[in-house]
């Protein structure tokens, strides 16, 4: 087909439930994406292999790693009423609340889980840890706008007070709680 071309009748109709089933899949795994006409067969190929491998990950968390974290003193944030939970338990701290999304097939991750582990374990009188695991807690991705991994939030008496979207080091992590060590 020529470049700026119409698609035909029939392959419109062909093609649009694929584009509806697709539809329904994101919205089921709680991205609000609008596909609205005829998408082509790699598109369609494509999105159906990011929907198996997004559901594939949700299904292979081990819940050991839940386990360690929480011995670490980080909580572990399953659902979006334990992640409102939080921030409002964090309006009348004086402590930071730090919430940290991965996944287990990033591998920016990788290198900032140990950053973030260790220093949760060396500040936990200073500061609440929490962390998410996107692919398990859909509803907070979408709803709080979590755009990619690994992504920090930072909170100060219940509001955002910054964060960071991709890799970051400990000095990142020492920002905030030297920040709220200087509030009055």
């Amino acid at each position: 087909m020529a470049a700026g071309a119409n698609p035909t009748p029939e392959a419109d109709t062909t093609l649009k439930p694929f584009g509806k089933q697709i539809q329904q899949q994101l919205k089921e795994a709680g991205h609000n994406i609008n596909i609205d006409g005829m998408i082509g067969e790699e598109t369609l190929d494509a999105l159906l292999g990011y929907l198996d491998t997004l559901s594939s990950t949700t299904k292979d968390f081990d819940s050991s790693q839940e386990k360690e974290a929480v011995s670490q003193g980080i909580v572990e944030i399953a659902s979006r009423d334990e992640y409102d939970k939080i921030i409002a338990q964090n309006k009348t701290s004086d402590k930071p609340l730090y919430i940290y999304f991965s996944a287990d097939d990033c591998r920016y991750c990788e290198q900032t889980t140990p950053i973030y582990e260790e220093f949760s374990e060396k500040n936990k009188e200073n500061a609440v840890f929490a962390k998410v695991h996107m692919p398990t807690v859909k509803e907070v991705v979408s709803t709080y706008g979590i755009r990619g991994t690994p992504t920090l939030q930072v909170f100060e008496g219940g509001e955002k007070a910054g964060g960071k979207l991709g890799v970051f080091n400990r000095e990142t992590l020492e920002y905030y709680i030297d920040k709220a060590e200087s509030s009055p």
